[in-house]
């Protein structure tokens, strides 16, 4: 009887140590707009992100006295369609005013990731305001960049195009800021039109096969008699 009561608490405790550890995990990568990425908040110390992510791969600094750090996963193999890994760190008086990542383990309670589509982003927060971007390299050639900014909620879903896009396109980054403050765009934008998304193509529905019997045409008249005649 003891021997059982020991094996009960013991599977007991292995139960409570695995519902920590699952815990703390989804912590870790757990996204709430407005507030926080993991355990990284809006409104942290630099120090804090630093003891967070570790020493950052580069520093830059911005516009207006911002300061950003950069966390980079390996660069991806030559001829390889993967996109390198970020997340970046952006402040205003060492106070972090910016989260940005790409990492496909960071998603919102509501299932927002970075592999979400733009359609299952405006299921999610409705109604973002819509801002586009020129970013243009000097030699002819560039791109549109978009910000489909959810700003009372302080999450912004962003990505890049040369060309038309539709509700299927998927995040180069999401953006968590503080709620009611505009998301801070990346540097050397000039603002353009934001046009809308094209509509999704349905697919084609295939005809209908009719079955049955195959009619023929009618012979002629006078096919048989020079039929007979051979």
């Amino acid at each position: 009887m003891k021997t059982n009561q020991t094996f009960l608490r013991l599977l007991l405790a292995i139960a409570f140590l695995l519902v920590l550890s699952f815990s703390a995990f989804a912590q870790g990568t757990l996204v709430v707009p407005g507030k926080s990425v993991g355990s990284l908040r809006i409104g942290d110390t630099r120090d804090a992100a630093l003891n967070t992510f570790g020493k950052p791969t580069r520093t830059e600094r911005l516009r207006s006295g911002l300061l950003k750090d950069s966390w980079l996963g390996p660069e991806p193999r030559s001829g390889s369609e993967e996109t390198q890994v970020f997340l970046h760190v952006i402040y205003r008086a060492r106070r972090v005013v910016q989260i940005e990542f790409n990492d496909p383990k960071y998603q919102t309670a509501g299932g927002v990731s970075i592999a979400s589509t733009l359609a299952q982003f405006r299921a999610q927060h409705k109604r973002p305001r819509a801002r586009a971007y020129v970013y243009d390299d000097g030699e002819g050639s560039g791109y549109v960049g978009y910000y489909y900014d959810a700003i009372a909620e302080g999450i912004a879903f962003s990505f890049g195009t040369q060309d038309l896009f539709d509700a299927n396109t998927v995040p180069e980054a999401l953006r968590i800021h503080a709620p009611g403050i505009p998301v801070i765009i990346d540097p050397g934008g000039k603002p353009t039109r934001a046009n809308d998304e094209r509509p999704v193509e349905k697919p084609k529905r295939r005809p209908q096969h009719v079955t049955g019997f195959l009619t023929l045409p009618a012979a002629p008249d006078d096919i048989l008699p020079r039929l007979w005649s051979k």
